[in-house]
C-alpha cells in the first residue's frame, strides 16, 4: 500500500497495573504463548483485528508474535462473529479481558488492549467504558466516534497510529468520526496531560514509500 501516511504517537506516562484466565467466553481466541521460562507469569496483548479480517490474519500479518518472543508476553487474538465487532461487541471482550486478567500465566500482570480499524473502534469504547480492566491502549487506522463518550478517568496509557490517506477513517475527520487530531486532544484531556506534542519525522525509505 504506497500511500503516504503519519505515525501520530501519544504516550500517557501512568501506568495501572491490571491484568488473564480459564473461564468460558463467547468468543473464540488464539493464545499464543511465547514466554521462554512457563514459570514466570507474563503481560498479555488482546489483539482485536479489522473487519473483513480475522484472528488468524491479525495475528500472520501483525508481526505482534515476534514482539512477545522477543519480550517474553502472551498475545490473544479473538475471533469476531460473522457480523463482525459491530455485533460481537464490548458484551463478550469485556469477559474476556476480566478472564484473561485472572489467568495464573498473567494474574497481576498488565492487559493492553490493541485494535485495528473496527477493533480499534471497539477497543477506544471498552477504554472509555471499562479503563479499570486494562494498563494500556493501543490503536491503528481508527479514530473516536463523535457518539463515543469519554469522560475523565484515571489516565490510561495510549498510541495512536493514523494514516493520512486513510479513506475508510478519513485523518481529518467525517460525519461520524473525530480527525485523528480531535482523537489526540480527546485523549489528552480524558487523561488529564499537558498538552504539549511532540513530531518526529523518519526518513523515507526506498523499500517501503512510507514516512512518519
Amino acid at each position: 500500500m504506497r500511500k503516504p501516511w503519519l505515525a501520530i504517537l501519544l504516550f500517557a506516562l501512568c501506568f495501572g497495573a491490571p491484568t488473564m484466565a480459564q473461564e468460558r467466553v463467547a468468543l473464540n481466541v488464539i493464545i499464543s504463548d511465547q514466554r521462554r521460562d512457563k514459570s514466570r507469569q507474563a503481560p498479555v496483548v488482546l489483539a482485536l483485528h479489522a473487519q473483513f479480517s480475522s484472528a488468524k490474519a491479525f495475528r500472520a500479518r501483525s508481526g505482534l508474535d515476534r514482539v512477545a518472543r522477543e519480550m517474553g508476553i502472551i498475545v490473544a487474538y479473538p475471533q469476531a462473529g460473522p457480523d463482525g465487532w459491530a455485533a460481537t461487541g464490548a458484551a463478550n471482550v469485556v469477559p474476556l479481558i476480566a478472564a484473561l486478567r485472572k489467568d495464573p500465566r498473567t494474574k497481576d500482570q498488565p492487559v493492553i488492549l490493541i485494535g485495528h480499524s473496527d477493533g480499534g473502534d471497539l477497543a477506544l469504547r471498552i477504554a472509555c467504558k471499562a479503563p479499570q480492566q486494562l494498563a494500556g491502549l493501543g490503536i491503528v487506522a481508527t479514530k473516536l466516534t463523535k457518539a463515543t463518550q469519554c469522560a475523565r478517568a484515571k489516565p490510561l496509557p495510549a498510541i495512536f497510529i493514523h494514516g493520512t490517506a486513510d479513506p475508510i477513517a478519513p485523518h481529518g475527520g467525517n460525519a461520524s468520526q473525530l480527525s485523528a487530531g480531535e482523537t489526540i486532544e480527546a485523549w489528552i484531556a480524558r487523561n488529564r496531560c499537558r498538552a504539549d506534542v511532540r513530531v518526529t519525522r523518519l526518513a523515507r525509505t526506498a523499500s517501503d514509500a512510507f514516512s512518519a
